[in-house]
């Protein structure tokens, strides 16, 4: 990479004019933010700036200027004494009922009116959104500000589907039952609900159980994070918290009470100590939750199609057979050392696990239970203390066939080890019938163990293909065709949309400056493209993030981090057209750069750090096709891109970054087109 050099002419201006970050905004962003773990109290001028910059809504427009004005919803008027509620309580915070606050009644109703016809809500009486705004008017931000920090923590932290029945809650108990199932199985023998004491937790992300001071420092903590699920391992650490005086109690109402105050008596110094118990349960949590459940329970707008997934009648949690085939098919391909392993047990038959099975899984017939229930539990007994004594951190994860008959006994064989409370509990989604069809796919089928001769495969001589696959069990498949269907229908209509190829090297075109004579078309949402180009990119006079002088990170450390899905090393082109060694590690909703330390080159330090959802453009040139240009920013209500940030990098795998990218950014929006 030493040897790369860039042609000053491909360095000419790229834009003409774009806002400038000043060095007095960077500073106060930068301020408190590299320690925000620590609990470490910062002024409210600095967590202004460090909110606007994490939650991606630094130069967003003015959107209370731009809608219909109308204020019609079907309970507008309840929603107009909430207003008036919220204003006054903010009002006599600290007993002073004179206090003035820049949010009035009416704008405040004119807020929370656009809001909820954004979101596409027609009674504003249902949305729990008054704790939230008490805590952020608190801030004092300028109207504007305040609406874009409001909707952004709504619909990136907020889950969707939060009433009574809802698959939030459903998915938390999976977790809990994962992690802890005894105080589980407590909580349902008592009929006792997740929602029923965690819905204030969910549905105000804390603030309606917190003080003000105790909120905003944990919302520090949460946004520099930037990870939604925060709050299923902060609810599950709550409950493990007090799981002694939890079992030894007996009344549903006392339980119920118990759990909802337990947040009411932290300190400060508890915070701390809570993201460090979450992060050490995020750490033993399968990463495909996260991933694949993403798409379910946040954004803005609820996907029909993933309202009818039976979470509710899941026995323990799922596992992607893509997660599978990286920890166990394909060992190291996740590139770190993954803080556990696991251990599969294969409850088909005999015959089946002969002929194609997992390497290094143990074979346990489900059947043995219904036809030898003596020989099965003797056959239990024993794998479970060889678990024990050669590999007892390793997490329990059930492989069944993928089709409804066989999979009914595995059912059977799951609800067994799960009466005796074993914890780490997981079962593959789909099966071998789905990771065969990943294996084929990709002409890997040689990586099954035992896999020597095809006609003695069930699925690869065709006798299975009549069988019908598991419909209760295969949730992850389903969502995976959702999202196919998604991205199908985005095809179909990308002809008459032809901005909206997302990284089409053979199909985008670069429109030549006399050729921009058109605006984008109004209301489409800013998508990404990856263009081959041979114009010259034009240069455009920006400031650096100023990064954290003393800070001093690890490259090594950064990449081992289970958020971080990929890694790239390369150069940065500077705006003095300068050249230096850069580091690019992309999470599922950012993108991080970081640079060298220049008083010892053994570290490095965050140079930027962008949300994937400023990404408006990436471009790559037919010379230099490693020469990526990156533009950032967000739409204008014209519809036009407005670009405040450009950064240009060589990086070798340049194919790969530009298609991770992509990739990451489906993942958070698979409805980008609708």
């Amino acid at each position: 990479m030493e040897d790369v050099r860039v042609d000053e002419d491909e360095l000419a201006k790229e834009v003409e004019s774009f806002s400038i970050i000043s060095d007095d905004d960077e500073e106060k962003i930068y301020q408190g933010v590299n320690n925000n773990d620590s609990g470490a109290e910062i002024s409210m001028e600095a967590r202004q700036a460090q909110w606007v910059n994490l939650l991606g809504v630094r130069n967003k427009p003015d959107q209370l200027i731009d809608w219909d004005h109308l204020y019609n919803l079907n309970d507008q008027a309840e929603l107009r004494k909430q207003c008036q509620k919220v204003v006054e309580k903010v009002q006599s915070n600290g007993g002073n009922k004179e206090r003035k606050t820049k949010v009035t009644v009416p704008a405040l109703e004119s807020m929370m009116t656009l809001w909820c016809k954004k979101r596409k809500i027609q009674s504003a009486s249902k949305v729990h959104w008054t704790d939230l705004m008490t805590v952020l008017i608190e801030m004092d931000f300028d109207n504007p500000t305040l609406f874009n920090i409001f909707y952004a923590i709504t619909t990136k932290y907020i889950p969707r589907d939060i009433d009574e029945s809802g698959k939030t809650y459903d998915l938390f108990r999976l977790i809990m039952q994962y992690h802890d199932p005894e105080i589980c199985s407590h909580l349902d023998s008592l009929k006792i609900t997740p929602h029923s004491y965690t819905s204030s937790w969910f549905n105000s992300l804390f603030s309606r159980d917190l003080d003000v001071k105790l909120c905003l420092q944990l919302w520090d903590i949460y946004f520099e994070r930037g990870d939604p699920f925060l709050v299923f391992f902060i609810s599950l650490c709550l409950v493990q918290s007090a799981r002694d005086q939890i079992l030894q109690m007996k009344d549903k109402n006392a339980i119920v009470s118990f759990l909802r105050d337990i947040p009411k008596n932290m300190s400060v110094e508890d915070i701390t100590d809570l993201i460090d118990v979450c992060k050490v349960s995020m750490s033993l949590t399968p990463l495909s939750v996260q991933e694949d459940f993403h798409c379910m329970l946040f954004g803005a707008n609820m996907v029909e199609d993933f309202y009818e997934l039976p979470l509710q009648t899941l026995l323990c949690l799922p596992i992607s057979v893509q997660e599978l085939y990286k920890r166990s098919v394909d060992g190291g391909a996740y590139g770190v050392m993954m803080p556990y392993n696991y251990f599969v047990i294969d409850t088909r038959s005999q015959k089946e696990f002969s002929s194609g099975s997992i390497p290094g899984s143990y074979n346990l017939s489900g059947r043995l239970l219904v036809d030898a229930p003596e020989k099965f539990t003797n056959a239990m007994t024993t794998l479970m203390r060889f678990k024990k004594e050669s590999c007892p951190t390793d997490h329990i994860c059930f492989f069944g066939s993928g089709l409804e008959e066989d999979d009914s006994y595995m059912v059977m064989v799951i609800s067994s080890f799960l009466h005796k409370n074993v914890n780490h509990i997981s079962y593959v989604d789909g099966g071998y019938k789905a990771l065969h069809s990943v294996l084929k796919e990709t002409n890997n089928l040689n990586k099954l163990s035992n896999h020597f001769d095809g006609n003695a495969c069930l699925h690869c001589n065709g006798q299975k293909a009549e069988a019908k696959a598991s419909f209760t069990w295969s949730v992850m498949e389903r969502m995976n065709q959702r999202r196919s269907g998604l991205k199908d229908a985005a095809k179909n209509i990308s002809e008459y949309f032809p901005k909206l190829d997302i990284f089409g090297r053979e199909s985008a075109q670069h429109a030549k400056s006399n050729e921009r004579n058109q605006k984008r078309y109004r209301n489409v949402q800013s998508v990404f493209t990856l263009e081959d180009s041979d114009e010259s990119d034009n240069d455009a006079t920006f400031e650096l993030d100023a990064s954290n002088a003393n800070e001093r990170l690890k490259w090594s450390d950064i990449i081992k981090k289970p958020e971080i899905t990929h890694n790239f090393e390369g150069l940065e082109i500077l705006p003095d057209k300068s050249v230096t060694p850069c580091f690019i590690a992309l999470s599922r909703t950012h993108m991080h750069v970081f640079h060298e330390v220049s008083e010892d080159k053994s570290f490095i330090k965050t140079s930027a750090r962008h949300s994937l959802g400023t990404v408006m453009r990436v471009s790559s040139k037919k010379q230099h096709p490693e020469y990526l240009t990156f533009q950032f920013g967000y739409e204008l209500p014209t519809g036009e891109a407005h670009i405040n940030r450009i950064q240009k990098f060589v990086v070798s795998k340049s194919g790969e970054l530009a298609t991770a990218c992509k990739n990451n950014i489906f993942a958070l929006r698979p409805n980008l087109f609708e």
